[in-house]
């Protein structure tokens, strides 16, 4: 299974640098050695009480060099701590996830959106920032891991970045391309980030593209690769912590992906959406099949409550593809904007109907002459607004 590839691969993998060092092991017995294995309960056994400690604890991003050593730090330490989790809630008995597992799935989360702090997403729109940040930072972990990487002493620090900026009236040092890439750091100029050191938009914006080029050479044989962690991504449902479930899907069904997606996830996208579909459809039939026997009022109500009902479904299917079935690449961000898309329009239509039914609930009114100035008046009013607040939605 899928699953015993990468713990296998995951006793390979140590932390760098202080606190977070990790170190490769040659040979499988050495891997898998009573040693190696209590080195790692060691290392997770440090992050957790790291963690415990330093909760809130940003990525050190004052400098060039400060910047790409937290991304890597960062990422590796939650490539550690995923792979041990995901190995020991496979080996688990039972369907539920146990609360030592998820406490270190948690922590690994909270790592990796420290590696994903290290972009500059800016320029994303807000309602894509977690899919393109996730999905960036895996690709651009996956790019440093097959080219080779400066010394980190060549990179400025912070006090060369105080320095140039003193000295000089354009500072040189500001934007800093990694060696022989378009790979940059820099200083952001505006916004709430301001004065911090980050891969900058551009970067972002052009890393499929470098992964595209350099995804077949091979990792580097060094301490700073956590080799497969995209791949791992891409092929296990989720978003970091694969579900118990995943044990079941069949070791086929998940060995090759197309289009970043496994066989088993293109079974998920189609089968999915079209019970989705069956669902909001079946619910609006047996709502006309009932509407006949109901007043004016809930007649009107109704078809509101169908719109609603049909709003939550879609964002449930949307929650499934996304956060379970663990739809990656650009498929996921083409799903994601379309469905919420769905959803706001949705919302929208649900809102227009509800003015009108708040304008026959009124007319219901025995208060009210429906058929008078008032009741005809009322009406428009509130079928007016509520074509203004579906215009807002």
């Amino acid at each position: 299974m899928i699953w015993r590839i990468f713990s296998i691969r995951t006793t390979s993998i140590l932390l760098v640098s202080g606190l977070l060092l990790c170190s490769w092991g040659s040979a499988i017995a050495a891997k898998n050695s009573p040693g190696a294995e209590k080195k790692t309960d060691d290392i997770i056994s440090t992050l957790q009480a790291d963690y415990a400690i330093y909760p809130l604890k940003p990525p050190n991003t004052s400098s060039p060099r400060a910047t790409l050593q937290s991304f890597l730090d960062n990422m590796n330490s939650a490539y550690r701590l995923i792979m041990t989790a995901h190995r020991r809630n496979m080996a688990e008995p039972g369907f539920a996830t146990s609360d030592s597992v998820l406490q270190l799935g948690k922590i690994a989360e909270e790592l990796f959106e420290r590696g994903v702090w290290c972009l500059d997403l800016s320029a994303v729109p807000d309602a894509l920032k977690i899919n393109v940040g996730y999905e960036g930072a895996l690709k651009l972990k996956e790019i440093l891991d097959r080219i080779q990487l400066p010394p980190f002493d060549t990179l400025p620090d912070a006090q060369a970045i105080e320095e140039d900026i003193e000295n000089e009236k354009v500072p040189d040092l500001l934007r800093w391309p990694l060696l022989w890439t378009d790979i940059v750091i820099a200083m952001v100029e505006d916004g709430p980030r301001k004065g911090q050191f980050l891969f900058t938009p551009e970067t972002v914006a052009r890393l499929d593209e470098f992964y595209t080029k350099v995804k077949d050479i091979p990792y580097r044989e060094d301490k700073l690769v956590s080799p497969g962690f995209l791949a791992f991504y891409d092929r296990t449902p989720g978003r970091l912590l694969p579900p118990k479930w995943s044990r079941w899907l069949p070791a086929w069904s998940a060995r090759k992906t197309y289009y970043y997606q496994t066989i088993w996830q293109w079974f998920a996208l189609i089968v999915l959406p079209v019970f989705t579909m069956f669902l909001v459809w079946a619910i609006h039939r047996l709502w006309r099949r009932k509407a006949a026997g109901f007043g004016a009022v809930t007649r009107a109500w109704g078809p509101v409550a169908v719109i609603l009902v049909a709003t939550v479904t879609v964002q449930i299917l949307l929650h499934i593809l996304v956060d379970q079935v663990g739809v990656s690449g650009p498929l996921l961000i083409k799903i994601d904007a379309a469905l919420r898309a769905v959803i706001w329009i949705l919302l929208a239509y649900a809102v227009l109907l509800a003015g009108g039914a708040a304008g026959r609930t009124i007319n219901a009114s025995r208060t009210i002459d429906p058929h008078g100035i008032h009741g005809s008046l009322l009406k428009a009013l509130a079928s007016f607004i509520g074509f203004i607040a579906a215009l807002i939605v």
